[in-house]
């Protein structure tokens, strides 16, 4: 069951991202609007998890900052994904709210709260210089929430070393 009240505290909301067919053609359009600048980037993320399983996945991001909140434009290029399938099933759109956390531990403790209510992650990983947890909210307004924070640099390093 779809709860419609939970008691977690996210920290403030810092990401509305979007999914796109082609991040490029959205840029250009915005551009155009006189919104950006915008950083335009691939992010390949091995050894994520979703729906249960393993996986790898290349996206093709943009961002921009419009502070306190970043926006993001995503597009699925490789890998079964949560932007894949919302693009499959939705269309272009709002896709999810980002929440940054301080830490990891801060994250593992949202993330424990939200178990609580019944609420898992659906993807979850570590990219190059984030963890993240995409939790299954988006039966309540259609939009998933994110939950992620920076990796330290000593554990950014260490990916290079093991």
């Amino acid at each position: 069951m779809v709860q419609s009240k939970s008691s977690v505290k996210l920290p403030p909301l810092s990401e509305v991202a979007f999914v796109v067919k082609d991040v490029d053609k959205t840029v250009a359009f915005y551009n155009s609007c006189s919104l950006g600048p915008f950083i335009v980037f691939e992010e390949v993320i091995k050894g994520y998890t979703y729906k249960g399983k393993q996986g790898d996945c290349r996206l093709k991001i943009a961002t921009m900052n419009a502070q306190p909140i970043q926006v993001s434009f995503m597009q699925p290029l490789e890998g079964e994904t949560p932007f894949s399938d919302f693009l499959k099933e939705k269309g272009e759109g709002v896709h999810h709210f980002g929440f940054m956390t301080n830490n990891a531990d801060e994250l593992k403790n949202i993330l424990a709260e939200f178990a609580k209510e019944g609420i898992e992650p659906v993807f979850s990983g570590i990219g190059k210089t984030a963890e993240f947890a995409y939790l299954d909210t988006d039966k309540i307004g259609g939009v998933m929430i994110e939950v992620w924070c920076h990796r330290t640099y000593l554990d950014i390093m260490l990916d290079d070393v093991y």
